[in-house]
């Protein structure tokens, strides 16, 4: 009895470390990975990132183009130099990285 109690109890460790490792490794290959960290990418290139207003990822256009990228494009409303609010749009792709937030690849913004 003892020893099948011992026998289900580390049955159950072992599959708890393997679905952790599993998360960990894959937690940067989501489409709410990418959504959030192109999101960031987008506040630090706009001249006022205070009034950046995005719209759900819902409305992002978000494809997974292989094995931890997507391809992500959307639009920010937010101000520019000269205080009008104006909508740009962007276009970048990201690559997953276990456990991290992923890589956006360098981009542009266009109004």
């Amino acid at each position: 009895m003892k020893v099948a109690k011992l026998t289900i109890a580390i049955f159950v460790v072992v599959l708890g470390f393997i679905g952790y490792t599993y998360w960990s490794e894959n937690s940067g290959c989501t489409k709410g990975a990418a959504y959030s960290a192109v999101k960031a990418s987008v506040v630090e290139k706009l001249v006022a990132p205070a009034t950046a207003s995005f719209p759900s990822q819902s409305k992002f256009a978000i494809e997974k183009t292989g094995n931890c990228r997507f391809s992500v494009s959307g639009y920010v409303d937010a101000q520019n130099s000269f205080g009008a609010l104006i909508r740009s749009k962007f276009s970048t792709q990201t690559i997953g990285s276990g456990g991290h937030s992923p890589l956006v690849l360098p981009f542009d913004i266009s109004n």
